[in-house]
């Protein structure tokens, strides 16, 4: 590495490193917003959230009331903090180029090969007829909430933090990852190994932490995200 690209290696594993604390932190704070409800002559507080398409209540005794709500704006602190950082690391992927591969905490990546290609194409065109029908902010809230395996599960959590940008989306814990069907085709049939690296380097962050290898992602759900 020259000079400025060791600067911008020290800055990307600050910010990794910042991301995987705040990250930490968020998993035990409440999410939502604290309501109040006069019944008769009392006045009662609850804290409500969305999960998937259900708007769910909890009380909230009087005496956790300031607690809960020191927690709830921590965490909106920390959601907002997690989108610049996330947007800080995919300037700096995109700066590093190929030296990003030379970093110790960037992922060692093994290509898979048991993929259900027809069935992951046809989940993604799927999921682009459903971003265009329902509008991106009613597809998440619609498809939050939504179950799914595999590499289906792992499209979907991506494609919900691309489409909301949040940056607190779990990483997928290994180091497998699933190749765009050219790639694959290039990497396992011909045999072009340095393929993946230049592909990496142009991939979408957010689907490269889900162990994705999407680069184009108007391209990979059909052309209907602008």
């Amino acid at each position: 590495m020259n000079k400025t690209s060791d600067i911008l290696a020290k800055q990307y594993i600050k910010l990794c490193s910042e991301r995987d604390l705040l990250t930490k932190e968020c998993e035990d704070l409440p999410v939502g917003s604290i309501q109040q409800k006069r019944i008769k002559n009392g006045v009662y507080f609850y804290r409500q959230y969305r999960e998937g398409t259900m708007v769910k209540t909890v009380f909230v005794p009087g005496d956790q009331l300031a607690e809960v709500n020191r927690s709830i704006k921590r965490r909106k602190e920390i959601e907002k903090r997690l989108k610049e950082i996330n947007t800080e690391i995919s300037q700096l992927i995109k700066a590093l180029g190929p030296d990003i591969h030379n970093m110790p905490n960037f992922r060692d990546y093994k290509p898979v090969k048991n993929v259900d290609y027809k069935d992951y194409t046809m989940y993604m065109s799927h999921l682009a007829h459903e971003v265009k029908r329902l509008g991106k902010e009613e597809f998440v809230v619609e498809y939050s909430g939504v179950r799914e395996s595999g590499v289906r599960a792992r499209y979907l959590k991506a494609l919900i933090s691309y489409l909301t940008q949040n940056g607190n989306t779990k990483a997928y814990p290994s180091a497998n990852i699933v190749l765009d069907p050219l790639t694959y085709q290039m990497y396992f049939t011909y045999g072009k190994k340095d393929i993946l690296n230049m592909r990496i380097k142009n991939a979408v962050p957010e689907f490269l932490m889900q162990g994705l290898l999407i680069t184009n992602i108007q391209e990979a759900v059909g052309g209907t995200l602008s």
